[in-house]
């Protein structure tokens, strides 16, 4: 198969691409010292053509722990940029240049459990979650959208931000190969992943 993913230097992203090309797959890596994710028109002349799988994992979480009215403007638009706005447009030049295909979207336990100072990270997450919904009911005849849910998971996010709790975390190995699964199912179309000790 072949594979796009976003975000792949770091996290779950680049234990995505490593594990699809472990198993034999082509990965198509979009990245932000490739492509200007600040600039929506960019994003929309990526080639996806004949690319099997769209997954949208790039995300960040700049001026997440703050009060909303303390935070950066330029904070919150690069989070709406990159949460929201750039899946999105990526998965329109996807169905565009593609008859059938899979998208994943990866949002974040956030939209399941809304924490206090994170108001545009959990609004950006919770639009990706809710435009996989929609997106799935205007095209289910002719492409699967995913909505994957990592909650507490071993990367820099949870270091950045200071959890105190580091037992119970999940490594982004293991999400990378519940994807994979994802793929090779095409029965499951919303998964949250955690650890059941949580």
């Amino acid at each position: 198969m072949k594979i796009a993913i976003t975000g792949t230097t770091k996290g779950i992203g680049k234990a995505l691409k490593e594990e699809f090309k472990r198993a034999g797959h082509t990965v198509l890596e979009i990245n932000r010292n490739t492509y200007n994710f600040d600039n929506p028109i960019d994003i929309c002349n990526i080639n996806l053509i004949n690319i099997d799988v769209l997954i949208n994992n790039a995300g960040h979480e700049l001026g997440i722990g703050k009060s909303y009215e303390k935070m950066l403007v330029e904070d919150i638009l690069s989070q709406i940029n990159v949460n929201l706005l750039l899946p999105m447009l990526l998965t329109h030049a996807y169905i565009k240049q593609n008859d059938t295909g899979i998208v994943i979207n990866i949002t974040s336990g956030i939209v399941e459990d809304l924490r206090k100072n994170s108001t545009t990270y959990y609004t950006t997450k919770c639009g990706l979650s809710k435009f996989t919904k929609a997106v799935t009911q205007d095209l289910k005849d002719r492409f699967r959208f995913v909505e994957v849910r990592p909650r507490r998971i071993n990367t820099n996010f949870h270091k950045s931000n200071h959890t105190k709790n580091l037992d119970f975390l999940v490594e982004p190995l293991e999400v990378a190969k519940i994807i994979l699964d994802i793929i090779n199912n095409p029965y499951m179309s919303d998964v949250t992943i955690k650890d059941h000790r949580r």
